[in-house]
């Protein structure tokens, strides 16, 4: 895999072309994303091998935006260099030991080299480049955060032209839709538009006819629309709901809250807040006789797909949002890692994040536009990985592009290292420093220049953000030039190779399926054919 992928390496990376499974015009590109995933051994044993780093890989992409051929390629010259480690008799853990203690070296000097915040400028340049240098779709994305901040909520969609589109709306998003179809007034558009709509939250599952009925007779009152976010509303409940929605008496339509479990309580108050409403809590005792006009909030207008839910101008209070951001930015800033899990820290903080993209009220709808579906499909993937990129660099800071952020943390360490070391502790020090200096040789490597040359010339200026740009071919200041990397972007591939290899090399045996190669089974045994014929022979 690393052998196919790494040709497609930096801004002088070579296509590849790929044949197309279904004897079509074969695929050319020079992305390693698309190279990775089309790449098929047959054999079970490495097959598997092969899965596990693509996944692997695939799962940095997903996470900020860039980074799968980068990720191979260091995996592999780690795989080699470990592997020829334990080939030799070195010790398994000591090598292991040494390289984890050196990753962590680089990454505390990688902190002292990254530049935090980003101008428009900066985030155009860091979307080109995990856009294949699609400048087109970095300027795009700069604009949109500039205009929504760096918590700003973007989402990329398939477009109706071959133009792309920025919309910002006043308004949130969440992925919820409506919970019968019977609800749609518009089919063409196959989504329900309430304008000026009632805005009823009730925290528990709808069951009592004479709630909903109270309910609807002040939207109808005002004569206006109705909205119900509840956790769950009965069949019975329903059915008086379509049915007054199409004979015309009432318009309304019945969604779920966004979050899960008891998040979605919390998200009912958030959007309250949101909305200018009150939620009917059970926690506070609250049923029918506590229902008055103020329970009901209210938005410009709210447009309801299967999926999604979209409400456009809420009309809540200001001050009581900001107030509501303020806290949950505070606590996102301060969730308690030391008693929990990574994962648990990463789901908090996940859920907080969503929250406030709600209370934000203000999101973008970036249309993707192409000539035909498969383009628009491709460009959507080049809009969400720098999209992601973007997001991450404006949390956690830029570092050189290029490889050049590592060589210049590789040289800050002492390869001497201390006389107790032991010799497998320095091996595998020494090969994870040059296993993460692999990216930057292919790349000037791809680009026609010697890397030796290259390196020694850099190192000579002595400045953490010169290197060799291989777009213009010239040693220059890498933050001016445009060639930046997202810190979250480095620190991930890293973490993610060196975790990849620490868990193959302490495999020691594997279970795959048995072939499936075999000749058709039409109705008869093959094997029983021949003997027969030989026999007859």
């Amino acid at each position: 895999m690393a052998d196919v992928v790494e040709v497609t390496l930096g801004p002088a990376g070579r296509n590849v072309i790929i044949e197309h499974p279904s004897n079509l015009a074969p695929i050319i590109t020079k992305d390693g994303v698309t190279v990775a995933d089309t790449l098929k051994l047959g054999d079970g044993g490495r097959q598997a091998g092969l899965d596990i780093l693509r996944h692997s890989a695939k799962t940095v992409s997903n996470k900020v935006g860039d980074g799968t051929t980068t990720t191979i390629v260091i995996a592999r010259a780690m795989a080699k260099a470990y592997c020829m480690g334990l080939d030799t008799g070195l010790d398994f853990q000591d090598m292991i030991k040494g390289g984890e203690d050196t990753l962590h070296s680089v990454l505390e000097s990688l902190k002292e080299i990254k530049k935090p915040g980003l101008n428009k400028k900066e985030m155009a340049n860091i979307g080109t480049v995990s856009a294949n240098g699609d400048a087109s779709v970095g300027e795009l994305l700069a604009e949109a955060f500039e205009t929504l901040g760096p918590e700003g909520t973007i989402r990329v969609q398939m477009g109706s032209s071959v133009d792309d589109e920025l919309d910002i709306i006043d308004g949130a998003c969440w992925e919820q839709g409506f919970m019968s179809p019977a609800f749609v007034t518009d089919k063409s558009r196959e989504c329900s538009e309430l304008i000026n709509p009632l805005i009823f939250l009730y925290d528990r599952p709808l069951e009592q006819t004479d709630l909903i009925v109270a309910v609807m007779e002040i939207a109808q009152n005002e004569g206006r629309p109705l909205l119900v976010i509840a956790d769950e509303v009965s069949e019975d409940i329903l059915t008086i709901m379509t049915m007054n929605h199409l004979r015309g008496k009432l318009k309304c339509v019945a969604i779920t809250p966004p979050g899960f479990g008891e998040g979605r309580k919390e998200c009912l108050e958030d959007l309250a807040i949101l909305t200018g409403g009150k939620t009917l809590m059970e926690i506070r005792g609250e049923s029918l006789p506590s229902l008055t006009r103020e329970h009901l909030g209210s938005a410009e207008r709210v447009i309801v797909t299967e999926g999604e839910t979209k409400l456009i101008g809420p009309e809540g209070n200001t001050e009581l949002r900001e107030e509501r951001i303020k806290s949950l930015t505070f606590r996102l800033e301060n969730v308690d890692t030391e008693s929990r899990s990574p994962t648990s820290c990463f789901a908090i903080r996940e859920s907080i994040e969503d929250r406030l993209t709600i209370l934000s009220a203000r999101y973008a709808e970036l249309n993707v536009g192409a000539a035909t579906d498969p383009e628009i499909r491709y460009r959507m993937q080049l809009f969400n990985n720098a999209r992601n990129a973007i997001k991450v660099a404006l949390k956690d800071g830029v570092l050189p592009g290029g490889g050049w952020a590592l060589h210049h943390s590789c040289n800050q360490l002492d390869l001497e290292g201390s006389s107790d070391e032991s010799p497998s502790y320095q091996y595998g020090k020494i090969s994870l420093i040059n296993a993460i200096r692999t990216p930057l040789q292919l790349i000037i490597h791809n680009a026609g220049y010697k890397p030796e040359k290259i390196e020694l010339e850099v190192d000579q200026l002595n400045d953490s953000w010169i290197g060799f740009d291989a777009k213009n071919n010239s040693v220059t200041n890498l933050l001016e030039a445009g060639v930046i990397d997202p810190y979250a972007l480095i620190k991930t591939q890293l973490e993610t190779a060196f975790s990849i290899i620490k868990m193959l090399t302490q495999s020691d045996g594997m279970i795959v399926r048995e072939s499936t190669n075999k000749l058709p089974d039409i109705g008869f045994d093959p094997a029983e054919v021949r003997s027969t014929m030989e026999v007859d022979e």
